[in-house]
This record gives structure tokens, C-alpha cells and sequence, in this order.
């Protein structure tokens, strides 16, 4: 579990890094999780289920993560309250737009799944129909 940790914390001091070195405007955490998502892609391995046990940990907690932002969102409230109206449609918007994408995604996936295992069953078949078995 000290390996998924470090591979985790190594992934965000990385985000920053970059961030800082490129002047982004991409907030540290978020290029972490894109450099987390290519090392997945790249050395994740199927047989694997538990790749990163430190996530099973976190994962009860991750409601956490939201309470600093929050709080930074209510201390500056003063600020934004003359802007309420953006903002209250900003964050309707993004939420709509949010469960679409994600809704989206997840049909697309499945259908993925579905005609992944339609041609594993093909082939399958076709292999045991010419006898071919290894």
C-alpha cells in the first residue's frame, strides 16, 4: 500500500511541477490525475484488480477533498454575492453538462462491452466449429 501512496503523491508533486514550469492555468491535482490516468494506461496490467490499494483507503474519505473548497467558496462569498446570478448558472450548467458527458460515456461504454464480448463469443465459436481449440 506505501507503493500505490507514493505513486499517488508522486503523480500530484508532478502535476505541480509541470504546472509551474509551464505557467498553466490547469490547476496541479488535475494534470496528476491526467499523468495517473497515462501510467494506468501505459503499465496497468489486467490481471491486477487491486493496481492501487491506497484508492480503496481514500475512497471512504473522498467527500474530504470537497470540504477546503467549499470553505474557500463560503469565505468568499462577500466577493461574489453581487454575482450570484453567473454563478448560480454556471454551476447549473455544469452539472447538466456534466451528467450528460457522463451519461454519454457510460452508454458508449457499455456498448463497447457488449460488442467486445459478442466477438470474443464469435470467436470462440468459430474455433470450436473448425475444431481449432488451441
Amino acid at each position: 500500500m506505501l507503493w500505490s501512496f507514493c505513486v499517488l503523491l508522486g503523480c500530484q508533486i508532478a502535476g505541480a511541477i509541470l504546472r509551474e514550469m509551464l505557467g498553466l492555468p490547469i490547476p496541479g491535482t488535475v494534470i496528476g490525475l491526467g499523468l495517473l490516468l497515462a501510467l494506468l494506461c501505459t503499465f496497468g496490467q489486467r490481471d491486477k484488480p487491486d493496481l492501487l490499494p491506497a484508492g480503496d483507503a481514500l475512497l471512504p474519505y473522498l467527500g474530504l477533498f470537497f470540504v477546503p473548497p467549499g470553505v474557500a467558496a463560503v469565505l468568499q462569498l462577500r466577493h461574489i454575492s453581487h454575482a450570484y446570478l453567473p454563478v448560480a448558472a454556471g454551476i447549473l450548467v455544469s452539472s447538466v453538462l456534466t451528467l450528460a458527458v457522463t451519461g454519454l460515456t457510460a452508454q458508449a461504454l457499455l456498448a463497447w462491452q457488449e460488442r467486445r464480448a459478442a466477438a470474443g463469443a464469435r470467436v470462440v465459436t468459430n474455433n470450436a466449429a473448425t475444431g481449432n481449440l488451441s
